[in-house]
């Protein structure tokens, strides 16, 4: 057998694979049957394509589901909404994703709501960079921002944070800590961005 795989697959999932197809390709005569037992062991196969080249030549070819967003630790958002275990990925396509949380869905197997998706393909190549994205509902996402753990933004699908937003939001917090003659450094705040021309500041 002569096994193609996308770029995204790990080695570990690639050595996987073929291991298990090899395996029962030597318990059927049926190349759909052995492509449906693969894709059922191995869900995160989103296309698989099976030819006899010759009579002792098999092509496999294997396309993975997209990877939207690492989940949590240790996990990953694919396209079908499926939490998939990281390991499946290269780390050069872990290290793309953008970081979001989702407490009620972290774990393998799951299966997140298609608010969860639509929140991620509108993330902005600014807010992947600078936020680990809390999504808590289709009204609520938390942005936990990188370079200031006593800062969170709190926004949805449709309101995200640019770079005048959080220029904005880094301008009011300095205004806030000069207030308190620098003594509120430490104390976390949120900042509301869900509201037209204004941002709500409140403790966190």
């Amino acid at each position: 057998m002569q096994f193609q795989f996308n770029e995204h697959f790990s080695l570990h999932t690639q050595q996987a694979i073929q291991a298990y197809t090899l395996e029962q390709y030597s318990q059927t005569d049926s190349l759909e049957e052995l492509g449906a037992a693969v894709q059922q062991k191995f869900q995160v196969v989103q296309r698989l394509s099976m030819r006899q080249q010759t009579a002792d030549q098999v092509t496999v070819q294997c396309v993975s589901a997209v990877p939207l967003a690492r989940l949590g630790d240790g996990l990953v958002i694919v396209d079908s909404g499926q939490v998939v275990d990281a390991s499946v990925f290269t780390a050069r396509t872990l290290r793309l994703l953008p970081h979001v949380r989702c407490a009620a869905y972290e774990k393998e197997g799951a299966q997140v709501p298609e608010f969860v998706l639509n929140t991620i393909y509108r993330l902005t190549p600014f807010v992947r960079m600078r936020y680990v994205c809390d999504i808590r509902s289709d009204r609520e996402l938390l942005l936990h921002d990188v370079n200031d753990t006593h800062r969170v933004l709190v926004g949805d699908s449709e309101h995200l944070p640019d770079e005048q937003i959080s220029g904005e939001c880094d301008a009011i917090l300095q205004e806030l800590r000069q207030r308190q003659g620098g003594r509120v450094t430490q104390i976390g705040w949120k900042l509301d961005i869900r509201f037209a021309k204004q941002i709500i500041a409140s403790r966190a």
